[in-house]
């Protein structure tokens, strides 16, 4: 079956959106409230920090009042009394590190694919709406700038898991959302994203770093996704969704512009030394080009979003100067 013919069976959406006509009334949102599961992780934790009554955050182990234990391995989600209140279910848990996956695939299946499944499958039968975050890694980095037609292609483990959830989920037989993300980032220090790793770098006076020269993508701050995840789930809108600034990045491109930011508040910043994303250390050849183009978002979400430069500057605070932590 070709792309276009499984995106008319299966991705309902797809043929509207590409009609470029649908319009986004703010009036016509309704109130969600959103089971985030799985938030102990990076993105998970934009959530946790939010603390907004809306979004239900669930963890295998609860930390706090907060936070409802709940494990996608065994537990049902018909146990929790709020349930008939949950419009949404976002399902973040996921082994998130290609070489991971790579390495132990039979048991990052069962996290990656049977756990999920088992998840949208009790989100089904009891009405709530499952909400899959995907990856950019479902495509194989030739071209670049992929729209939500364009034809998933992975070529590692993790985008094949990934889209064999995206495939379970949109031919499920119910409304359901794909959100496909980026390279997600964050601007506190010890978060280990691309900023503030490269950031780190300079704190701890490194001399030199190895940067890929030939690898592109698109960026999300990770801060920003409960805003569009509650902007998504509110508009009614099912199908793909691509995440992101709807941008083609390069790693050196990006890593020069902190450079700057920092070189204006008078630190000393490492040599960089260029290299091919083939020449890093991975047990898989990594996609090149994964960047995501987001005009269905733009749609959708109306608020001023975060430029790069905005980020750089939460990012570049001297040491003494009130650095986030």
């Amino acid at each position: 079956m070709t792309w276009s013919r499984l995106q008319s069976q299966t991705y309902p959406d797809y043929a509207m959106s590409q009609r470029m006509e649908l319009d986004y009334d703010s009036a016509n949102q309704r109130e969600v409230r959103i089971l985030v599961i799985g938030t102990s992780g990076f993105i998970g934790g934009s959530f946790r920090r939010l603390k907004k009554d809306m979004f239900l955050c669930t963890s295998r182990s609860a930390t706090s009042e907060e936070i409802v234990s709940f494990d996608p391995s065994r537990d049902d989600l018909r146990r929790f009394a709020f349930i008939d209140s949950v419009t949404h279910a976002l399902l973040l848990f996921a082994e998130r590190e290609p070489d991971v996956c790579a390495a132990h695939p039979a048991q990052t299946r069962t996290v990656n694919i049977d756990h999920a499944m088992r998840v949208i499958d009790q989100c089904k039968d009891i009405g709530v709406v499952p909400m899959f975050s995907s990856s950019e890694l479902v495509f194989d980095g030739v071209g670049g700038m992929f729209t939500e037609h364009s034809p998933p292609k992975p070529i590692l483990e993790y985008g094949h898991q990934k889209l064999e959830v995206e495939q379970y989920l949109l031919t499920s037989g119910t409304d359901g959302v794909v959100l496909r993300f980026p390279k997600t980032v964050g601007v506190i220090a010890g978060d280990r994203s691309l900023f503030t790793n490269w950031m780190a770098k300079v704190r701890e006076g490194e001399t030199v770093v190895d940067c890929a020269f030939d690898q592109y993508f698109s960026i999300q701050w990770v801060d920003e996704v409960p805003v569009l995840v509650e902007r998504i789930a509110s508009t009614g809108v099912t199908g793909v969704i691509h995440l992101g600034d709807g941008t083609r990045h390069s790693r050196r491109e990006l890593l020069d512009l902190l450079w700057q930011k920092c070189q204006q508040r008078g630190l000393q910043t490492p040599r960089v030394r260029e290299l091919s994303i083939d020449d890093f250390a991975a047990l898989e050849k990594r996609p090149k080009d994964v960047s995501l183009a987001t005009a269905r978002l733009s749609r959708i979400v109306n608020h001023d979003r975060p430029t790069i430069d905005e980020m750089l500057e939460k990012v570049v605070v001297p040491a003494g100067e009130g650095q986030q932590s």
